[in-house]
């Protein structure tokens, strides 16, 4: 197969205007190239973390004890929120939650449910 051959660029005493450039940089140059960044764009996609990750779950229990935070082994509810990380969910089971402190301190982007 043989490739396709262009002229040699013009001389400096023969200079085409910028058109002639641009023409054919659309015409062969630009398609491949917007090819290949189109290619990288997507396969970027198919690796790239979602904005908003869902986080480990909790389970919490007036009585919970612990830091496994299961739904076998449910813990306090400060204790859930210390061990959480952005995205976390924690999952609290209905009752009174009595603590050292009547004050709950997050600092987290965390969602917090009961039922």
């Amino acid at each position: 197969m043989e490739l396709a051959r262009f002229p040699q660029s013009p001389s400096a005493s023969t200079r085409l205007p910028a058109a002639y450039y641009t023409k054919r940089l659309l015409s062969f140059g630009l398609a491949p190239l917007l090819a290949v960044l189109f290619l990288l764009a997507l396969f970027g996609q198919m690796n790239a973390s979602p904005a908003l990750q869902v986080g480990t779950i909790y389970y919490v229990t007036p009585g919970g004890s612990g830091s496994t935070c299961s739904q076998a082994a449910p813990c306090l509810l400060q204790t859930a929120v210390n061990l959480s990380s952005d995205g976390a969910e924690i999952h609290v089971a209905g009752g009174t939650y009595l603590g050292a402190t009547s004050v709950l301190t997050v600092n987290q982007s965390i969602t917090i449910s009961g039922g």
